[in-house]
């Protein structure tokens, strides 16, 4: 894995990645208090878990037909762009008629995830030697477990410390930092042979048709989308038990470490 850092295109799309996800541990904690502050409802929150989780899924349907055209560093940079402006608007909501502005927000930084995270995928493919693909996911998923592990620390004491409204500049701030990373890689293209001729639905429908015929695939999208409906749940039902005993914020974070910790382990032994 060492030498993988060597490499010049994936240590900068490494570098790239481990800040954002930085960042999205920062804001993940702050929505929370965000949504407690305005409305305090049960509700309010769950609605919040469905427009983080809903539009990912629906815009992941058109981002591969979209993306197989779409030169996939534009695609990262401009993502990060939009992330980093929409994320900031939530600083800046604090009035609980402006609920719909949280929500609106949610699902519109869901959708740039949903674009970026398969061009890094590609990027990756391309710019790893095939011998050396299964390190770099090992050590992509490794980091994902890691962030979330470090993320959650540092956004709890900063709630504890000052507000949760600091972590929505702070990712913001993240965003713009891991977009001047990719600003330095080199354009990547990827190969799309016959796309010209095939419209934007005879893409889809052929993505389609192949998940159809390739029953790992269709294990393998089964399985991430129940650990998503898993995550979820699991968010839910503890943000409920500290609004019982009536805990502070900063909590939630504190106990979202070991899940992280949980990460990292079965990185390093499935990369074994």
């Amino acid at each position: 894995m060492v030498g993988l850092l060597r490499h010049h295109v994936f240590r900068r799309l490494y570098g790239a990645h481990v800040i954002h996800l930085l960042g999205n541990e920062f804001t993940f904690i702050a929505v929370l208090g965000l949504l407690k502050e305005l409305s305090g409802s049960g509700l309010s929150f769950a609605a919040g878990t469905v427009f983080r989780f809903l539009p990912y899924v629906v815009a992941s349907f058109f981002a591969g037909p979209l993306l197989e055209k779409w030169e996939k560093r534009r695609v990262m940079v401009v993502c990060n762009l939009l992330r980093g402006i929409l994320v900031s608007l939530f600083f800046w909501i604090t009035d609980a008629a402006y609920l719909w502005a949280v929500y609106a927000v949610l699902m519109m930084v869901n959708v740039c995830s949903a674009f970026f995270n398969p061009s890094m995928q590609v990027v990756i493919v391309q710019s790893v030697e095939p011998e050396s693909r299964l390190s770099a996911n090992s050590l992509i998923t490794g980091t994902n477990a890691l962030m979330m592990f470090i993320g959650q620390g540092i956004a709890a004491y900063l709630v504890y410390a000052f507000s949760f409204r600091f972590n929505f500049l702070l990712d913001a701030g993240c965003y713009f930092l891991s977009l001047l990373f990719l600003l330095r890689l080199p354009a990547i293209q990827t190969p799309h042979a016959d796309s010209e001729e095939r419209g934007f639905f005879g893409r889809l429908l052929e993505g389609f048709r192949y998940v159809k015929k390739n029953a790992s695939i269709r294990k393998m999208l089964f399985l991430q989308m129940m650990e998503r409906v898993t995550g979820s749940y699991y968010v839910l039902l503890m943000f409920f038990i500290l609004e019982e005993r009536q805990q502070p914020l900063y909590l939630f974070g504190l106990l979202d470490i070991p899940l992280g910790i949980g990460g990292v382990l079965a990185g390093l032994l499935v990369s074994k």
